[in-house]
C-alpha cells in the first residue's frame, strides 16, 4: 500500500477471522479443528468457482459465508485504504472534518463490511480519529450480522479504541428482475435513517456491482444518496477487473458527468493491483488451509477496477 513502511504495514486480521469462524461453528475453543480446516478447503474452491462462472453466491448458506471470510476478509479489509491513497489529497480534504467528531460512511451492498478495517487505519494514519463512526450498511439480507458483532467489537474496538462504531442497517433490494421493464418510480427510497445518510461523507461500493447483472437499482439509490447530501462526498467503487464484468460499472462515469448531474467530477478511473505483502508470511491457520500442494491456492495479490468521484452539494 502507498505510504506504508515495513514497520507500519497493514494489520493481518486473518487469525481474528479464524477465531470468529471457530465460534460460529460452536467450537469450545478459538482454534479451528482439523475437520473444519478440511471443510474450508472444500468450500473455498467452490466459492471461487462460482465467482469465475458468474453464478449467484448463496450467502444465505453458512458454508459460503465462512468460505468467503476465510478466503477474502483479510485481503478486502484494505480495499478502501488503497482507494483513498489513490486520491489522497482530496480524501484528506473531504474527511478531515471527521477528526474528533462524528463520521458517517455508507456501505452500499455492505456484506461483511471488513473494509472498515482499512478505512479506519487510513484515517488514523492521517491523524483523523473520529469519536464515533456511523456505518450505515445498505443490503438485502442480514446474514452478516453475527460477524458484524465480532468485527465491530473484537477487531475494530481493539485496534481503534478512540472510535466507537455504531452500525445502522437499511434493507434495500438493489437487483432488477431480468427482462422486467425498469420504472424509476417503482424504486423504494424508504430509508429509516435518511437524516443520517444525508451526513455521509463517504459512500463505498465494494465488490457488489459485479454480482448483480443490472445496475439500475444501484444507480437510483446512489443518485438519491448523493442528492440528499449536506456535505462534499467521496464515492468509491472497487470491483472486479475482469473485462466481461467491468461493463457493469461503466455507467458510473456518465452518471457523474451527465449534463443534468449535480456538481461532481471523477478523480480516478482504472485498474489497480492490491498487493498483499503483509499476508505473505501467512498466519498458522492460513498455512493449514492454503498450501502449494493442494487447493485452495493462496492469493498474493488481486486486481480491482476502481472509480472514485467527488461530489459537492
Amino acid at each position: 500500500m502507498s505510504g506504508k513502511t515495513a514497520e507500519n504495514m497493514p494489520r493481518d486480521i486473518s487469525e481474528e477471522v479464524y477465531r470468529y469462524l471457530a465460534r460460529d461453528w460452536g467450537q469450545s475453543g478459538d482454534v479451528l479443528t482439523l475437520a473444519k480446516i478440511r471443510q474450508l478447503k472444500r468450500d473455498i474452491p467452490n466459492l471461487r468457482q462460482r465467482y469465475q462462472r458468474e453464478l449467484r453466491i448463496p450467502y444465505h448458506q453458512s458454508a459460503m459465508r465462512r468460505a468467503y471470510l476465510a478466503s477474502f476478509a483479510a485481503r478486502y479489509a484494505y480495499i478502501l485504504h488503497g482507494c483513498l491513497d489513490l486520491v489522497r489529497a482530496k480524501a484528506l480534504a473531504t474527511l478531515q472534518p471527521w477528526h474528533r467528531d462524528e463520521a458517517v460512511v455508507c456501505l452500499m451492498g455492505g456484506g461483511p463490511a471488513c473494509e472498515l478495517v482499512g478505512l479506519l487505519e487510513w484515517l488514523y494514519d492521517n491523524d483523523i480519529k473520529p469519536k464515533y463512526l456511523h456505518a450505515v450498511i445498505l443490503d438485502r439480507e442480514g446474514f452478516w450480522r453475527s460477524f458484524h458483532s465480532f468485527l465491530f467489537v473484537e477487531i475494530l474496538g481493539r485496534l481503534f479504541p478512540k472510535t466507537q462504531i455504531i452500525p445502522t442497517y437499511e434493507s434495500v433490494d438493489f437487483p432488477v428482475a431480468k427482462g422486467k421493464k425498469f420504472v424509476r418510480e417503482s424504486v423504494d427510497y424508504g430509508f429509516r435513517n435518511t437524516s443520517l445518510l444525508a451526513e455521509a461523507r463517504l459512500i463505498s461500493l465494494a465488490n457488489c456491482l459485479s454480482e448483480i447483472p443490472n445496475h439500475r437499482g444501484f444507480e437510483c439509490q446512489l443518485r438519491f444518496l448523493t442528492r440528499i447530501a449536506w456535505n462534499s462526498q467521496l464515492v468509491v467503487c472497487a470491483d472486479s477487473a475482469a473485462k466481461k464484468r467491468r461493463q457493469r460499472m461503466s455507467w458510473l462515469s456518465s452518471h457523474f458527468h451527465s449534463a443534468a448531474a449535480f456538481r461532481a467530477r471523477g478523480l480516478f478511473s482504472g485498474v489497480h493491483t492490491f498487493g498483499c505483502s503483509w499476508l505473505t508470511s501467512m498466519s498458522p491457520n492460513s498455512v493449514r488451509i492454503f498450501n502449494k500442494a493442494t487447493k485452495p491456492v493462496w492469493l498474493h495479490s488481486f486486481k480491482r477496477w476502481i472509480y472514485v468521484a467527488h461530489t459537492r452539494p
